[in-house]
C-alpha cells in the first residue's frame, strides 16, 4: 500500500510515475522507523495508536516533497 502512495505522490509531484520496483525499496525504507515507534507506542501508550500513522504519512512525504522538476530538453532546430 505504501508503495502505490508513493507512485501516486510521485505521479501528481512530477506528472511521471516511478516504476514499482523505485517506489517499493523507498516504501520499505521509509516505514522502518514508524513501524518500531508504532510498536513502541502501542506497548506505552495504547490509546495514542495513530500517532505513528500520521509520522508515517509525514515522515514519507516529506521527502518526495522535494524531487527536483525534470528538466526537459530543447532541441534547437
Amino acid at each position: 500500500v505504501n508503495a502505490l502512495y508513493v507512485q501516486m505522490f510521485t505521479r501528481l509531484k512530477t506528472k511521471q510515475t516511478w516504476a514499482y520496483r523505485q517506489a517499493w525499496p523507498y516504501a520499505v525504507s521509509m516505514t522502518l522507523v514508524p513501524t518500531l515507534l508504532l510498536v513502541i507506542v502501542y506497548h506505552l501508550i495504547s490509546g495514542m495508536i495513530w500517532v505513528p500513522f500520521v509520522f508515517l504519512l509525514v515522515y514519507m512525504t516529506y521527502p518526495l516533497t522535494k524531487i527536483p522538476p525534470k528538466k526537459h530538453r530543447v532541441t534547437n532546430p
